[in-house]
């Protein structure tokens, strides 16, 4: 038995004012854990209540959950998808975004409605990686759904998990999200695209942004349809003064 202790980085995660459903958010999570590596289990102590003096130890896999969030400003954020998978039988994850799949999901949960969208690696051994064997794994992952009995890809993820002893970690120390100590290795800044702003702050950004992509052809079509409203306005209302002095004047 030793002590470890697992780093999960998540590259990708839901941030503000994701124009295209493209979120970039480099943060840094560190879990400590007890592992039993011949059992292939994790030692979780805890107290049933909370005046219990003594402490009890379960045994279970070491499981990690993510889920998929639609953050509104306003409205209650949406729930999308979620997945659990198992840190010794973990799924390959593809080398690239086009390589996500939901081929790459063993096993569905649920019921195969709408509703059932969360998702769990736990079967297929054979197409699996132990990640304490391996130390570390990077790729991307797929987050899917169901709807109407097919399986949809409802996010990808890009993910980078390793564990380390417990030495390792005080001679390689990691803060949380992106505080210091920022190494092992550094986050950056996320490179977030030009439509992450807030978009009240700047009027002419949210135009170009939301209206001219999504709308480019129907401003077009309307700026057309107003000019000539306008000149035919112009024509019906100077129409008749001209033709009564062209009489006129003929006379």
């Amino acid at each position: 038995m030793r002590k470890t202790t697992a780093v999960v980085i998540i590259y990708t995660f839901p941030s503000l004012r994701c124009m295209d459903g493209e979120a970039n958010f480099n943060w840094r999570f560190v879990f400590p854990l007890e592992m039993l590596e011949a059992e292939q289990v994790m030692l979780v102590e805890y107290k049933e209540h909370p005046w219990s003096l003594n402490s009890t130890q379960q045994r279970r896999p070491p499981q990690l959950t993510l889920q998929l969030w639609d953050n509104d400003l306003i409205l209650r954020d949406d729930y999308l998808s979620e997945m659990t998978i198992d840190l010794c039988h973990l799924p390959k994850p593809a080398k690239s975004l086009r390589g996500v799949s939901p081929a790459q999901v063993p096993q569905m949960m649920g019921n195969g409605t709408s509703n059932s969208v969360a998702i769990t690696f736990l079967d297929d051994h054979s197409a699996s990686v132990n990640l304490f064997e391996a130390k570390r794994v990077y790729g991307y992952f797929p987050f899917t759904r169901v709807e109407e009995g097919v399986v949809e890809i409802a996010g990808k993820i890009e993910m980078e998990l390793e564990v380390v002893t417990e030495e390792d970690s005080k001679a390689r120390p990691a803060g949380l999200g992106r505080d210091e100590p920022n190494m092992n290795p550094k986050l950056p800044e996320p490179n977030r695209p030009a439509t992450s702003f807030l978009w009240l702050s700047s009027p002419w950004k949210s135009f170009r942004h939301i209206i001219w992509k999504n709308y480019k052809w129907y401003c077009i079509t309307l700026v057309i349809l107003v000019i000539l409203f306008l000149f035919l306005f112009l024509f019906l209302y100077s129409f008749p003064g001209a033709t009564v002095e062209y009489i006129l004047g003929t006379y």
